[in-house]
């Protein structure tokens, strides 16, 4: 839930995958400091497209196992300093993730 007072800042692929990555010696250290910028009166925000591409590039560019994608995913979900404009939905779709389903096409669906 977010305060009154409190000032959201859009955080796109790009930089969530700079900041995790930390393979551009000149966009991940300015994403990284972003995310560590980041505070209860300065919240991020995730969209849902954001979080889809993120474990796209994750799973089939980088190619991380599919655990690991997860478990990036799920931190970055329950960082605090973060927003999602359906944090209930990204949750349920780690859930149907764990047991097989494909992590984008279950947040996609919204099952």
């Amino acid at each position: 839930m977010i305060g009154l007072g409190s000032e959201l800042i859009g955080i796109d692929t790009n930089v969530v995958l700079r900041a995790i990555l930390e393979d551009d010696p000149v966009q991940s250290p300015p994403a990284a400091a972003l995310f560590r910028s980041l505070s209860p009166e300065r919240l991020g925000f995730i969209t849902l497209v954001t979080l889809a591409e993120v474990y796209w590039v994750l799973s089939r560019s980088v190619q991380l196992p599919r655990d690991e994608c997860l478990a990036i995913i799920s931190a970055l979900v329950y960082t605090e300093t973060l927003e999602f404009d359906d944090g209930e939905g990204v949750v349920r779709a780690l859930s149907f993730a764990e047991e097989g389903a494909d992590f984008a096409d279950a947040l996609i669906e919204g099952r």
